[in-house]
């Protein structure tokens, strides 16, 4: 099969297919994101084990299952990127024409646009992310997908902190720059996996107050300032309704945020939060 590897740089090469344990399913990737994470690997920012099948997000059909799971041929499937690891990091991605996932991280796809069936665990990040801090004064550090849907979900009640991406829309931002954020915050959400970013989050969050972390936000070596804090790694929501709240974005704000190219180096390039590639195509 055709797949992006890590190889100090990003190669699109022939692989073979994985053999399918027998708690897990084979799926034929329909459609998969070029997202943060992969550009991040060709900017040397983020490091994962070479020979690594990349991919945070996709969606596809069930091809093939192991020989403990029920599971029908040809129905198309949702993909949880961060059940027991996190796909194109700790375990082999959708960046190919085809992925091995355990049965538990798959969900029946709802009748929804394709691309909002690729990002669902997006979709399902944000609704997380609304659900823990619907009661807390909250800013969103970064304005990609992930918190952009959060914020939407709850009526642009969670002002974004932009980084490192120009959107032209508006939306609620946070009026200052991150040097200048005051410790008034309840709770805080990074979602760029830059400590300069946890660093913000250490300025802007009361004492006593939480960080909540994106799954590829390592904090493991990160004091946050010496400050007391509670620290929360996300896990994602329903992921059928995740994939709805994608498809419920309004156009204006999604032409923004994620586009569907036909060539890798395009993707890696872009200024888009997501970028969708067809795997057959590579």
């Amino acid at each position: 099969m055709r797949a992006v590897k890590f190889r100090g740089d990003l190669v699109v090469e022939e692989t073979p297919i994985p053999p399918v344990p027998k708690d897990h399913v084979l799926v034929k990737v329909k459609l998969a994101s070029v997202s943060p994470l992969e550009r991040g690997l060709e900017r040397g920012n983020i490091w994962v084990e070479p020979e690594r099948v990349l991919g945070l997000e996709g969606f596809g059909n069930v091809l093939e299952a192991g020989v403990e799971v029920e599971e029908e041929e040809g129905k198309e499937v949702l993909i949880n990127s961060y059940f027991d690891g996190i796909l194109g990091v700790t375990r082999d991605g959708t960046l190919a024409e085809y992925v091995v996932v355990p049965k538990e991280s798959l969900a029946e796809a709802p009748d929804v646009p394709d691309y909002a069936k690729a990002l669902a665990s997006a979709g399902a990040l944000a609704l997380k992310i609304a659900e823990l801090t619907s009661d807390k004064k909250t800013l969103l550090v970064g304005s990609g997908l992930t918190n952009v849907l959060a914020s939407y979900k709850l009526s642009w009640e969670l002002p974004l902190l932009p980084w490192g991406r120009e959107i032209s829309f508006d939306l609620n931002y946070y009026p200052t720059t991150a040097s200048a954020c005051t410790q008034e915050w309840d709770a805080v959400v990074v979602s760029v996996p830059e400590a300069s970013a946890l660093d913000t989050a250490a300025m802007c969050v009361k004492e006593g107050g939480t960080v909540y972390l994106h799954p590829l936000v390592d904090y493991s070596k990160h004091v946050f300032a010496g400050k007391k804090l509670e620290v929360v790694p996300l896990t994602p929501g329903d992921l059928v309704e995740g994939a709805r709240l994608v498809a419920s974005l309004p156009t204006k704000y999604l032409r923004e945020l994620v586009e569907e190219v036909n060539e890798l180096e395009e993707a890696l390039t872009s200024s888009f939060s997501r970028s969708l590639v067809r795997p057959d195509a590579l």
